[in-house]
Order: structure tokens, then sequence, then C-alpha cells
């Protein structure tokens, strides 16, 4: 319960530090758009990367 308490902390400090707000970061750095996560995944499975 320490660790997870600990770690909500720190990810709380992360917002509070304007963590939270987009940036275009990963556009600049990859030349391409941020993808959300639910895109990510899907696009992913569609592809088979969890086929074992």
């Amino acid at each position: 319960m320490e660790q997870t308490e600990a770690e909500i902390a720190a990810f709380a400090a992360l917002q509070g530090s304007g963590d939270g707000q987009p940036t275009d970061v990963v556009r600049r750095v990859t030349g391409r758009p941020a993808t959300d996560f639910e895109s990510y995944v899907k696009t992913a499975a569609a592809a088979g990367a969890w086929h074992g």
C-alpha cells in the first residue's frame, strides 16, 4: 500500500507541474502526430502484436 501511495503522489506532482497538458513534443521528435493509447492498441492488435 505504501508503494501505491508513493506512485499516486508522484503522478499527482507531475500533473500539477503541467505534465497533464498535451504538447507537440512527439511530432517534433518523431515527425508524426501523437497517438492515443486506444488507437495504438487497435493498430498493434490488428498487426498481430500479441499473437503468441
